[in-house]
């Protein structure tokens, strides 16, 4: 007998919300671990990791912040048109942002040196 629930990758992640991640984030999402909502706040509100860069997409409406986790992995916060946050963690190898700003459209609205 078939299933009806959702295939679901090694890192939770399903082929759905896989497409999705392609469609809002500037990064494969095969790449992607999504990071709760209260995990990620707490990272990036209280100062444990360093904002390295703001981008915003325009013709959609969103953003997304990019902060330093460790000396290998970005926190990116993406914003959605009506403002909720989304929290993943990529591997600074996966998100190079002038590719970022010259492939996929976005903008840098800030970025620290």
């Amino acid at each position: 007998m078939a299933s009806h629930e959702p295939r679901v990758n090694n890192d939770g992640v399903t082929a759905e919300s896989a497409s999705r991640l392609d469609q809002l984030l500037p990064v494969d999402a095969s790449t992607v671990e999504c990071m709760s909502w209260e995990l990620g706040d707490r990272l990036t509100r209280d100062g444990e990791s360093r904002r390295v860069a703001t981008l915003e997409k325009h013709a959609q409406n969103v953003s997304l912040d990019l902060f330093e986790a460790t000396g290998h992995t970005y926190i990116v916060r993406f914003r959605t048109p009506v403002g909720r946050e989304k929290f993943y963690g990529v591997a600074h190898d996966n998100f190079d942002v002038p590719t970022v700003v010259d492939d996929e459209g976005w903008t840098v609205v800030s970025r620290e040196t």
